[in-house]
C-alpha cells in the first residue's frame, strides 16, 4: 500500500469529494486524496489494505453524481527483482530490489530446511522504502546470527498483500581463509590472515594441535578485524602466542557465530636459528653479535652451557639489544660474555618465547 494514481478530466470541482475502489469481492472503500482540483485528483492507497487484484473506480465529485471506470485499477502482488548479493555472513546489510513492496515496513525472512520442515529467520530491516507513483522498492536488512545455509528470501508485507520470495536467493557463508601473510613465526609475531566472510563483529583465531590424539586449541589475541561490507573481503591480524612448541599447526578462524574454516598444517611455530656469530670466541666482557632467524619480537634468553661432572649447566648472558625485522623475521642479539667461566668450548644457546631453541659453538679465551 501506499501507491499513488491520478485521474484527470475537468468539471471535478474545486471541492474535495470522494475516490472509491473496489470489486465483486470488496467492498468500495475510500481513498487519501492528496490533492483534488477541476481537472486533476491525485488518489493514495493506505489506511486499507487491497489484495492483489483487478478494481473499478468511483469517483464522487462533491454534488455531483458518481463516475465509475470499470477495472481502472490493479493492485499487483509484490515482486522481488534483484538482490544486491547472492552471499554474506551474519551481521552484513543485503539490498533487497523490486516493485509494490508497499510504504509500511514489512517483515523479511530468511527461510530454509530444517528437520525437514521449512524454518524461518527473522531479519532486523534497516529501511523499507517504495516510490509510490512508480512502486519501485527498496529494503535493506540485515544478515541474522545463523550458521551457514542457502535460504530463500522472504519479503512479507505484513498486510492483505502476499508474501514473495526470492528461492536460493542468498547464502549464509562461513569464513574463508584465502592466504597468509607469512605461514611461518614465533611468539609475539603478528600475522595477517586475507580471506572472505568473517563478518564485521570480531571473531577469534586459534592454532589447533593434537595433545595425546585429542584436538586443542590455543586462543590468539586479535590485533585487528576488518572487512570490506561491499566485497565481504577481510584481514585479521593476530599474535601468535606464548608457550607453543616448535613445530606445525592448523590454522583456525571462526567468526561471531561459530562458523569456521581450518587451514591445515597453516602456521608453523619455529624455533630460533642461529646463522652466525661475531665472533665466535672472546673473553669476558665482551660484546657478541648473533645473527639469525626466528628469534622472535620480545627479548628471550642466551646462555652458555658446559658440564660439570656430566650434568648440564647454562650461565645467563647480560642481552644488550635483541632486535628482528617482522617482515622478514632476521635479527640480530647483542650479549655480554658473562665472567667467571673458564677457558674453553661452550654451547651458545639462544631461546625465544616459543619454547624453542638453538645451539651453536663460543669459545671462551683467557682475559
Amino acid at each position: 500500500m501506499g501507491t499513488e494514481f491520478s485521474i484527470e478530466g475537468s468539471g471535478f470541482g474545486t471541492t474535495k469529494g470522494k475516490v472509491l475502489m473496489g470489486n465483486a469481492s470488496l467492498k468500495n472503500r475510500s481513498l487519501t486524496i492528496p490533492a483534488w482540483s477541476s481537472g486533476l485528483i491525485r488518489s493514495r492507497l493506505t489506511g486499507t489494505t487491497f489484495p492483489p487484484g483487478v478494481y473499478d473506480v468511483t469517483l464522487v465529485p462533491n454534488g455531483s453524481a458518481p463516475i465509475i471506470h470499470k477495472g481502472a485499477f490493479v493492485v499487483k502482488s509484490p515482486e522481488i527483482s534483484s538482490i544486491e548479493r547472492a552471499d554474506g555472513t551474519t551481521g552484513d546489510h543485503i539490498t533487497i530490489h523490486g516493485k509494490f513492496f508497499g510504504t509500511s515496513k514489512g517483515r523479511v525472512y530468511l527461510e530454509y530446511e530444517k528437520g525437514g520442515a521449512p524454518y524461518r529467520t527473522n531479519c532486523q530491516v534497516l529501511s523499507w522504502t517504495m516510490d509510490p507513483a512508480t512502486g519501485e522498492s527498496e529494503i535493506v536488512f540485515v544478515v541474522p546470527r545463523m550458521v551457514p545455509q542457502v535460504c530463500d528470501v522472504v519479503v512479507d508485507p505484513y498486510s492483505t498483500l502476499p508474501e514473495t520470495e526470492e528461492e536460493d536467493g542468498f547464502t549464509v557463508k562461513p569464513p574463508e581463509i584465502v592466504s597468509v601473510n607469512t605461514n611461518a613465526g614465533t611468539a609475539w609475531d603478528q600475522i595477517t590472515v586475507h580471506g572472505n566472510f568473517f563478518g564485521v563483529k570480531k571473531g577469534t583465531v586459534y592454532l589447533g594441535y593434537l595433545v595425546k590424539g585429542k584436538p586443542t586449541k590455543k586462543n590468539c589475541s586479535v590485533v585487528s578485524w576488518t572487512v570490506d561490507p561491499a566485497t565481504e573481503k577481510g584481514d585479521i591480524v593476530f599474535v601468535v602466542p606464548q608457550g607453543l612448541a616448535p613445530g606445525v599447526y592448523d590454522l583456525i578462524v571462526k567468526n561471531s557465530v561459530g562458523s569456521s574454516d581450518t587451514e591445515v598444517g597453516g602456521f608453523t611455530v619455529k624455533p630460533p636459528e642461529i646463522v652466525s656469530v661475531n665472533p665466535n670466541g672472546g673473553k669476558a666482557g665482551d660484546q657478541i653479535t648473533i645473527h639469525g632467524k626466528f628469534f622472535g619480537m620480545k627479548k628471550g634468553k642466551v646462555y652458555l652451557g658446559y658440564l660439570v661432572n656430566g650434568k648440564p649447566i647454562k650461565k645467563n648472558c647480560s642481552v644488550v639489544s635483541w632486535t628482528v625485522d617482522p617482515a622478514t623475521e632476521e635479527g640480530d642479539i647483542v650479549f655480554v660474555v658473562p665472567q667467571g667461566l673458564a677457558p674453553g668450548v661452550y654451547d651458545l644457546i639462544v631461546t625465544n618465547n616459543s619454547a624453542g631453541s638453538d645451539t651453536d659453538v663460543f669459545t671462551m679465551s683467557e682475559n
